[in-house]
């Protein structure tokens, strides 16, 4: 694989995903329910951005994002499947990072706070993280099966 075609391929997405996910915790997590009729005149954390509170686990996480091709590129080529299993668990902490907070202010206040934008795109982000992990080992499946196709088929001739 040419190294422009793996930086898009492995890279670039993994760096959008991140900044993606790095604006989702800078925006607000928590927000007050504009139909709640008592609004307790209280700051909870996540009214001014995400890292101030469940969020701030997914900065870990966005780290292992960034840095698991470089990490499977040490492992070596033995295991390609390795990165595509590291980006899709990665995707299913951002999602659950930014669901259990939702959990958590549903429980502890009802509907009088509820999740804001920050919270919905973290989420979004770790949902598309998970999907791409998904299309990216049918890739490595694909390709894998085409190198056994052409090694057959070279026996033969």
């Amino acid at each position: 694989m040419s190294l422009r075609r793996h930086l898009l391929c492995v890279f670039v997405p993994r760096a959008l995903a991140t900044v993606a996910a790095l604006a989702g915790l800078a925006l607000p997590w928590t927000r007050v329910n504009p139909e709640a009729e008592v609004v307790p005149d209280v700051y909870l954390a996540g009214m001014g951005a995400g890292v101030e509170t469940v969020g701030a686990f997914a900065l870990p996480v966005l780290l292992v994002l960034l840095l698991a091709p470089a990490l499977v590129a040490v492992v070596g080529r033995a295991a390609p499947h390795v990165l595509a299993a590291v980006t899709a668990l990665c995707g299913l902490l951002l999602a659950l990072v930014a669901a259990s907070h939702g959990l958590a202010l549903s429980t502890r206040w009802g509907s009088t706070f509820v999740p804001a934008v920050g919270a919905y795109l973290t989420a979004g982000v770790g949902l598309a993280v998970c999907a791409w992990a998904a299309v990216e080992w049918r890739y490595l499946d694909d390709a894998a099966a085409i190198r056994r196709r052409l090694a057959g088929s070279d026996g033969e001739e």
